[in-house]
């Protein structure tokens, strides 16, 4: 019988697992970005205050920091709606900006790409689902005018053809992590971002429940409509071209001029 644990072997499993996942985190990436962008460019109502305090024992997260958004009017104004990314006071930090930005989207994000996302990962072999999970938050977030409630949360599960799997969550910053829990291997994933690697696949009729759902929610719905005419209108075939470490700001910087464009009308957009 050959030995199947011989240095060389495992050295090479481990070198095909790096690669597989950085070739994948590369291709799912610009969709994460037309999700970042586009929020930080969409109106949001201009956030006065966040406030924190600490989960009790029979809230939604016991004993952890809860931080609550307020949109109150300002000298009497009407609440201003803004870009995104302008509408929080100085003092709130990145983390917390992104947090509120990503809050209550990753129904919206999924519905929104998993057909193109599908299509684009079948191009090396992989398939995508839609996967439902328990998320193990690290603080509460909610508006002063909704309840903290902690739902089932919606991201990508990938699966290579080689049958590594990775889960994509482009909104996992509403939970208090940062960034670089956006990508990772499943069950890592299930350990440090959910309640007991709880898990599902959605039947088809949730997912046509959520989607109806969504249509009927005219933000939701528009939202959705802009992350895929975004999808759309990039040239994805000049993307190949970009080394893949300058394609995060490429994408970036294309998505800008796109929305300012169809905001403004103008070809040269900045």
């Amino acid at each position: 019988m050959a030995d199947n644990c011989t240095g060389e072997d495992a050295g090479t499993s481990r070198h095909h697992v790096e690669n597989s996942f950085e070739s994948i985190k590369t291709l799912v990436a610009p969709f994460r970005e037309i999700i970042n962008v586009t929020l930080e460019e969409s109106l949001l109502a201009r956030i006065s205050r966040i406030t924190r305090s600490t989960g009790s024992s029979h809230s939604a997260c016991p004993g952890l920091p809860i931080y609550t958004i307020h949109t109150d009017p300002v000298d009497g104004c009407e609440v201003q709606e803004v870009k995104g990314i302008e509408a929080f006071p100085p003092e709130i930090s990145s983390q917390l900006r992104s947090a509120v930005l990503k809050l209550n989207t990753c129904d919206m994000t999924v519905n929104a790409f998993l057909s193109r996302l599908s299509d684009a990962l079948l191009s090396v072999g992989a398939r995508t689902d839609w996967l439902l999970v328990c998320a193990e938050p690290l603080f509460g977030l909610h508006y002063d005018v909704r309840n903290l409630e902690m739902p089932v949360h919606s991201v990508f599960c990938i699966t290579t053809a080689s049958g590594e799997e990775f889960i994509a969550d482009f909104s996992v910053e509403q939970f208090g992590y940062d960034e670089t829990h956006w990508f990772m291997d499943k069950y890592q994933y299930l350990v440090e971002c959910t309640k007991n690697g709880i898990y599902r696949i959605p039947s088809n009729e949730e997912i046509a429940e959520a989607v109806e759902g969504q249509a009927q929610n005219q933000i939701a719905a528009q939202m959705i409509d802009i992350f895929r005419l975004v999808h759309d209108e990039l040239d994805w075939s000049e993307l190949v071209e970009v080394p893949a470490d300058e394609q995060v700001p490429w994408v970036r910087s294309r998505i800008r001029q796109m929305l300012q464009r169809w905001k403004y009308g103008v070809e040269n957009a900045e």
